[in-house]
């Protein structure tokens, strides 16, 4: 991956993870539909860059699949249509894995990737504590942080809005940023973490600790359970892998961390407008809540589609929080068994080539994110939500990238199974000459 981003490339990516991860709820409604502009670019980033659009693996066919599901539920079920959970399926299983085609067969300089990201993933950690300090209502901008006609139709009363979303926990409400909704911004903050990992050793590494600590106090302050559970399992992972084997974790950069999450966590809890510690502790020790969704209901789920076609072939009319009921049931057992077998195959890789993976910063910290997306998805990844979708194939296509990288071996997700044969080939002829 030695090619840098071309200046028009910088561009396309820069307005694309403009929309994906700093102001993904900016837009308004069609009818009935919320319409994010970032929906506009992800077609732009895919119009663009189509010349590298090319069918590889197994979970390519997924594209294809949806679309006839699609058509088929329109032809087949027009009493039953939901527009918006039809959208919300086109684009988490029928667009975004397209995007990630294109990232995979794109030769990007990962490096560069990193750093785009890292800007455009500060503007919501920044806007996110200054709703925390001045409080949410005061500094929402219609149209750009928040959806513009969601917002009209509760009469600009920002507060009424969020508790619409179950944003209300008690007498607080969860931080939400530019994503309007505190799971999601809790899971962007979960994927963003990781990366921060490979500027660790960079110049910027005195401002990284300041990101690191304010990402901690903000994924904490978003109230989302999955989003605080998944992120302490993270944590102590890349916490065991500076100590034991980096091992290049210092005290002095342990104490000023820890240092500085204290300063941060006790100012905050002093100049809150929304409040800080009461609003955590009655989310992880306390029973009130207006949100009360447990892990058990979101495992074992009471809207089990009935036996029958539909089982094999999916529904795109079907949603749960977990994302592997979802990929089952709304894809159907036959491509929604390819998505799992995939995702499976790929960690088993990861844990084969964990030596490669762990020796290189960089390539730990997009498998540290892509990873937490899959334990997220266990209890609620906010499938069907467009940017944590989009942010999910991005990380799914970097994830294969490396394991190319790290030579791993590919063939049984793939669909040009006799051309990477005939690498193999080659490549055994090639090591045996020498």
């Amino acid at each position: 991956m030695a090619v840098s981003l071309r200046k028009v490339d910088f561009l396309i990516w820069s307005v694309f993870f403009l929309f994906v991860f700093s102001i993904p709820k900016s837009g308004t409604k069609v009818g009935a539909v919320p319409f994010y502009f970032g929906i506009l670019a992800v077609g732009l980033f895919i119009f663009m860059n189509l010349k590298f659009y090319k069918p590889i693996f197994l979970i390519d066919l997924l594209p294809y699949w949806s679309i006839i599901g699609i058509v088929f539920t329109l032809l087949f079920y027009k009493n039953n249509i939901d527009l918006e959970i039809i959208i919300r399926y086109f684009v988490g299983f029928a667009v975004a894995p397209i995007v990630a085609n294109i990232l995979y067969n794109k030769k990007v300089d990962l490096k560069s990737l990193t750093y785009l990201i890292f800007i455009t993933g500060l503007i919501p950690i920044i806007y996110g504590l200054f709703q925390l300090i001045f409080g949410m209502d005061r500094i929402a901008l219609s149209g750009v942080t928040v959806n513009a006609k969601q917002l009209a139709d509760y009469n600009y009363n920002f507060y009424k809005l969020m508790e619409s979303k179950c944003n209300r926990v008690g007498e607080y409400y969860k931080l939400v940023s530019t994503y309007q909704n505190g799971n999601l911004f809790g899971l962007f903050l979960v994927g963003f973490y990781p990366l921060l990992v490979s500027l660790e050793k960079t110049a910027l590494k005195k401002f990284v600790y300041v990101i690191e600590v304010l990402t901690f106090v903000l994924i904490f302050r978003t109230l989302s359970r999955t989003a605080i559970f998944t992120f302490v399992i993270i944590f102590f992972v890349k916490l065991i892998w500076g100590i034991y084997i980096q091992k290049n974790i210092k005290v002095i950069d342990i104490m000023s961390k820890i240092f500085l999450l204290l300063v941060v966590s006790l100012l905050l809890n002093k100049i809150s407008k929304e409040g800080f510690f009461i609003p955590i502790f009655q989310r992880l020790f306390g029973a009130s809540s207006e949100e009360v969704l447990t892990l058990n209901n979101r495992m074992v789920s009471d809207k089990l589609p009935s036996l029958g076609l539909r089982i094999i072939f999916g529904n795109p009319l079907y949603s749960h929080e977990s994302f592997y009921f979802v990929v089952i049931f709304s894809l159907g057992i036959i491509m929604g068994g390819i998505v799992l077998f995939t995702l499976l195959y790929i960690d088993y890789q990861i844990l084969l080539y964990r030596r490669k993976i762990f020796s290189n910063p960089l390539y730990f910290s997009y498998i540290l994110a892509f990873v937490a997306f899959q334990i997220a998805g266990i209890a609620d990844l906010a499938w069907g939500l467009f940017p944590i979708e989009t942010q999910f194939w991005i990380y799914f296509a970097i994830s294969l990238v490396i394991l190319k990288e790290c030579e791993a071996n590919l063939l049984p997700i793939s669909l040009n199974k006799i051309n990477i044969i005939e690498k193999l080939i080659i490549k055994r002829n090639l090591n045996s000459l020498r």
